[in-house]
């Protein structure tokens, strides 16, 4: 009879409980945090949902996220149920900043949850007075000889493991390492305390729809449930053995607690607590070979993997002062995103401009993929026969460890006589090799008239000659002294240029934001193109009059940036150039903006 109340109890909880009203809301650790600071952002459902839509983070960077939780309690014989999706972010912008709410279906429902403001502060050095570290520290003592005698339980059936497909390989062979976290106890919450570094590699997190779903699986003889937390490429960018440092999460444990009062809702259903506890990866160690030395051909630029070469032309006839589109497509697999823009001797008479480059790269499980495209505009200006010549491409094949030479054909292009005769007078002038036969001829006779001196007649050793030399070596120490002032004054104000260029351009990015809410997407191309050359002026030293994206590639090679950041702000400058110059629908105002946000804080880490 007993038991059967007991059910009755239960079922009527149950329904209770489905029928309470829905409630979807943020919730924040803080309000307020400092620049470089970790704040974590909740959204908690009191019911189930499906089709979680999380918001994007402005003047954030997101370090983890979303990470999934269930939790489900009985207090004093009320039952409740939620399912939680929390990120962790860190603040990268000062400024008071609205995250907006995420959105959710429950029960056939779209819900979205409240929007929340946080303030960020200029961040600040300070000091905790002595008591209050003793105190923090005797805090710190109590809580893990609190959550001590639960450590023996937890730490055999909550753990992470990471691994790789390789531990090794070559320089810009791609690696793929998988973060997995084993449990045998009831996680009601977790977030990412620190991520791994991965120095000396170039990384890119995978998305899969997978992470994060719980599997069965046994590990060492025992039965466990297993979820993948984080999957990243790597491709080695440096030779020996590198450490990829531990991924430590904190999670909130719940287990059994057989010392509380129980009531009859605990005998019937159990009396449990939680513990906060942390877990973290192993390390492990990818010993990185350099790549042969033998064999290696003259035009080999890095490329590692399996790639292929395709080119085209639009057109191989056609009159002087028309255009031609050829194009060149690399193909494959591995560091693809490294592969750099063919080197390509083009017939003199030829005007060729700057290739436009474009990538469609995926990265995945089984690694990365994808083609890298050059196009180029081709302007012949004579009329003749020419030949745009074969292109040799060679790579590094990692499963014959051995290198690889592709050539495309080359193609034959027939120029003919211009019909527009003004086009054609405007570039007639001469020909580039007429060019560099002049002066090889006929020279000018000269005919102005020379004045004679007496031969005679020498200023040597005369008050003159030494009047001049002590004149001479005067103005010379005077030049000497002043240009080195100017030098020390001129090299102390490029240094102040270059530590407050980040502070600028963030100011001609705020500016263009606001152009981009107004709806002007015409002027937020040309500030954010503004900022961003502002900021490379100042922070490369280069005259604005001198900026072009040659003289930045330049400039960046000399602080030896890593090759995919050039081809980052190569990649956001062409962009922002073509959007400002042609109807371009294609792009993403947003995704531009936070590109070049991005790219300027990448560029203040690598310099």
């Amino acid at each position: 009879m007993v038991k059967i109340k007991h059910i009755l109890l239960f079922v009527f909880l149950i329904f209770a409980f489905a029928a309470k009203s829905q409630k979807f809301e943020t919730q924040l650790s803080s309000n307020q945090i400092q620049v470089g600071q970790r704040l974590k952002v909740s959204y908690v459902l009191n019911s189930k949902g499906t089709n979680f839509r999380g918001p994007k983070f402005y003047g954030f960077q997101v370090l983890s996220g979303p990470n999934q939780s269930t939790s489900m309690q009985i207090v004093n014989g009320n039952m409740s149920s939620s399912i939680t999706y929390s990120y962790i972010l860190q603040a990268v912008k000062e400024g008071t900043h609205t995250i907006k709410g995420a959105k959710i279906e429950a029960e056939g429902k779209a819900l979205t949850s409240n929007d929340v403001n946080v303030r960020v502060i200029k961040a600040q050095n300070s000091t905790q007075p002595q008591a209050n570290t003793q105190q923090n520290n005797n805090q710190n003592q109590q809580q893990q000889q609190q959550a001590q005698p639960t450590n023996d339980k937890i730490t055999d059936n909550l753990f992470i493991k990471v691994y790789a497909n390789k531990t090794k390989a070559f320089v810009g062979e791609e690696i793929i390492v998988t973060y997995k976290v084993y449990t045998r106890v009831n996680i009601v919450n977790n977030g990412i305390n620190k991520l791994p570094d991965f120095t000396g590699f170039w990384a890119q997190d995978i998305e899969s729809a997978a992470q994060g779903r719980l599997e069965q699986t046994t590990y060492n003889g025992v039965a466990f449930n297993v979820a993948t937390i984080k999957q990243t490429a790597l491709i080695p960018q440096k030779t020996g053995k590198l450490e990829i440092d531990p991924l430590i999460m904190d999670v909130v444990v719940r287990l059994r607690d057989n010392n509380r009062p129980r009531s009859i809702f605990d005998q019937f259903f159990g009396g449990f607590k939680d513990v906060n506890y942390q877990i973290k990866s192993n390390k492990i160690t990818i010993e990185v070979s350099p790549l042969p030395s033998m064999g290696k051909p003259k035009d080999f630029t890095g490329a590692v993997g399996k790639f292929s070469i395709s080119s085209i032309i639009d057109k191989d006839s056609l009159e002087a002062n028309e255009a031609i589109n050829f194009k060149v497509t690399y193909s494959g697999n591995g560091n693809i995103k490294f592969v750099q823009a063919p080197k390509i001797n083009f017939p003199p008479d030829f005007e060729v401009y700057d290739p436009k480059a474009s990538e469609k790269v995926s990265v995945n499980a089984s690694g990365i993929s994808g083609t890298k495209t050059f196009e180029y505009l081709i302007i012949p200006r004579h009329e003749g026969k020419f030949v745009i010549p074969e292109l040799s491409f060679s790579y590094f094949d990692v499963a014959s460890k051995s290198y690889k030479n592709l050539k495309t054909k080359p193609f034959p292009i027939q120029v003919g006589k211009s019909n527009n005769t003004e086009t054609a007078t405007a570039y007639r002038s001469v020909k580039k090799e007429e060019i560099k036969l002049l002066g090889k001829d006929i020279r000018f006779i000269k005919t102005n008239q020379q004045e004679l001196k007496e031969r005679n007649v020498s200023l040597f050793n005369s008050p003159i000659h030494y009047f001049g030399l002590g004149l001479s070596s005067l103005a010379l120490i005077a030049f000497m002294f002043f240009a080195k002032t100017k030098q020390r004054s001129k090299s102390d104000l490029l240094d102040a240029k270059s530590k407050k260029a980040a502070k600028l351009a963030a100011k001609k990015l705020k500016d263009a934001q606001n152009e981009l809410k107004s709806g002007n997407k015409e002027a937020f191309y040309e500030k954010l193109l503004a900022g961003l050359y502002n900021y490379f002026s100042d922070k490369l030293s280069i005259p604005v009059a001198d900026l072009s994206k040659e003289s930045i590639e330049t400039g960046l090679q000399k602080f030896d940036t890593p090759a995919v950041l050039i081809e980052e702000t190569k990649e956001v400058i062409s962009i922002c150039e073509i959007a400002r110059f042609a109807p371009v629908t294609s792009l993403n105002e947003e995704e531009t903006f936070t590109k070049a946000n991005n790219l300027i804080q990448n560029v203040e880490k690598a310099i």
